[in-house]
């Protein structure tokens, strides 16, 4: 097993402890993206988005997964979501910037 494999099974273990956690649920689909088992990551982050829209990691990691797969006016708008709810994550999180130029190319 590998050590991605290794985190997903902590993270499914907390999540069988707290499975109303946005925090638990964003972080299992986080070590999903970092496995690139993206679809997966997508899925996972949608829950965490169900159980608490205004947790603007969520939105942030969400973005990154719909970037990976090319749909950039998906992350784009993800991105953008976390901004309107938290004005304070420093541009470098959201990638944005580098998504609309690359929306453009």
């Amino acid at each position: 097993m590998g050590r991605f494999d290794e985190r997903i099974e902590e993270d499914k273990r907390a999540l069988d402890l707290d499975p109303l956690s946005p925090a638990v649920n964003a972080d299992l689909g986080w070590d999903l993206y970092l496995a690139r088992r993206y679809d997966e990551a997508i899925e996972q982050l949608l829950k965490a988005v169900d159980l608490e829209p205004n947790y603007w990691v969520s939105h942030v990691l969400l973005g990154r997964c719909y970037e990976q797969k090319g749909k950039l006016q998906e992350a784009v708008a993800e991105f953008e979501k976390a901004r309107q709810i938290e004005s304070s994550i420093p541009r470098c999180w959201l990638r944005s910037d580098m998504v609309t130029v690359s929306q453009k190319s």
